[in-house]
Parts: structure tokens; C-alpha cells; sequence
């Protein structure tokens, strides 16, 4: 599975942590730049009321494009796997910042209280002093796309979708 700016995935296809590669930003030497990787959830727990937004599901640190073969990426916060509690589809976002020289990420932040709903992305990038974001990409995901699947007449939108 490729995410391509908007493509829909179901629940299932979303269970185990992506690998999340990406190109080398021009005019740095892909050697000697690190990047953090975020994957949030701007429409927590549904995009008609997102009182959770940017939900934290993933952040890595210490990536580098993929032309660098050996990387050593340290997990920040690990992969939550994605659990919309709505039939209408959330946008997960995947945001790429560039790391200042002598970086050292932030203690692992995988099981401090409410870090993750309402996560503050601008107040993290700007503690940690990342830059950008330099890179993007998203996918869609809800009920409607893993219910759809089996229910004739359904769409992604969650029309046609029997109530119980």
C-alpha cells in the first residue's frame, strides 16, 4: 500500500506501522540531514466535531531519505494503530520536518497522560526547533471504508451505511 495525497485504506490495512520513506530535500546532503516524521490525526474522533484534533500516532526522529540505506530512526512516540470512531473519513497526515544540527530528541513520550489527543504539533516543532514542514502526504480512513466492504449499496461517505 502506497498513501497517495487522499487514498482511502480500510482499518485492516492500517493495523501495523507504515514504512514512511521519502526523497532527499534539495540543497542538503542527504548524508548529513535528519528529519522527524509525524503522523497525526486532524479529525479526531470525527471530522463533524474534532475536539481531538491532531492526534498523535506516530512520531520518528533521526530519519533521512531513502537513498540512505543505513539509517538509525529513534521512536519518539510509537505507532498507535488507527481507530476512527466515526463512518465519515479522517485525513491522517504525515508531516516531515527538518532536524537542526546536533539534534537529540525529546524522551519518549509513548505513555505520558493525554499527550497524544490534542497533541500541539506547532508547540513540539517549535520546543524541539524542526523546521518546515518540508514534505506531506495523507490518506483517508473511517468506519464507512472498512464497513463499505461488505455492505452492498455503501459508499465512502458512509451514505447507504444500515444503522443498527
Amino acid at each position: 500500500m502506497q498513501v497517495n495525497l487522499g487514498n482511502t485504506f480500510s482499518a485492516t490495512e492500517t493495523l501495523t506501522q507504515p514504512s514512511v520513506s521519502f526523497s532527499a530535500e534539495p540543497g542538503y546532503d542527504p548524508s548529513k540531514t535528519k528529519y522527524t516524521i509525524f503522523l497525526v490525526d486532524p479529525d479526531a474522533p470525527g471530522p463533524a466535531a474534532p475536539i481531538l484534533k491532531d492526534f498523535l500516532h506516530l512520531i520518528i526522529s533521526n530519519a533521512q531519505p531513502s537513498c540512505i540505506t543505513t539509517q538509525s530512526r529513534t521512536t519518539v512516540a510509537s505507532y498507535m494503530p488507527l481507530t476512527p470512531l466515526s463512518v465519515a473519513a479522517h485525513r491522517y497526515t504525515f508531516l516531515v520536518y527538518r532536524q537542526p544540527p546536533n539534534y537529540t530528541p525529546p524522551p519518549s513520550i509513548n505513555y505520558l497522560p493525554g499527550v497524544r489527543n490534542n497533541f500541539d504539533l506547532n508547540a513540539y516543532v517549535a520546543q524541539a526547533g524542526l523546521m518546515g514542514p518540508v514534505g506531506g502526504n495523507f490518506f483517508r480512513e473511517g468506519l464507512a471504508s472498512t464497513v463499505c466492504a461488505v455492505t452492498p449499496g455503501c459508499t465512502q461517505e458512509g451514505t447507504g451505511y444500515q444503522a443498527a
